[in-house]
């Protein structure tokens, strides 16, 4: 099995907020991990913004970012490429998705074709898991209880 985890999802590993406890789960198992090049910059953005408006102290952006950095190493990375440009167009077209989560759903649908694997998307956003499941991929939103 397969999951992948967009920034949204991810970001509750770092931060405490409803389904950390879950997201942490869901990292620990057994269970490859993939995300789009993408996340690395949405995930060092949100632990910027959260340290500039005060949320976060110097030390545990530090402490975010190194642990970030230590779990990036085991994700399975989907560069942004022109072979994703194609299915970009379709999903956020046919879904009418933001342009990040158009990125998102694309990177997934490029390797569950690429491996003929079933493939779980992760994530927190409604819009980005609602047309994950139109486009066939079982979801997992970790801060619901399931």
């Amino acid at each position: 099995m397969l999951q992948y985890v967009d920034t949204s999802a991810l970001a509750k590993r770092y931060f405490a907020e409803p389904g950390t406890e879950r997201m942490n789960a869901l990292l620990a198992g057994n269970v490859k991990t993939a995300t789009s090049i993408l996340t690395y910059a949405e995930m060092l953005a949100v632990a910027a913004r959260k340290r500039k408006a005060g949320d976060i102290t110097a030390g545990q952006l530090r402490t975010i970012a190194q642990s970030f950095e230590a779990d990036w190493k085991l994700f399975h990375v989907i560069p942004l490429k022109d072979d994703i440009r194609p299915l970009i167009r379709t999903v956020v077209g046919k879904y009418r998705l933001r342009g990040a989560d158009g990125v998102h759903l694309a990177s997934a649908l490029f390797l569950a074709q690429a491996i003929q694997k079933e493939m779980v998307m992760v994530a927190s956003d409604i819009e980005l898991l609602d047309a994950a499941k139109k486009a066939g991929f079982k979801v997992v939103n970790p801060a619901l209880q399931q």
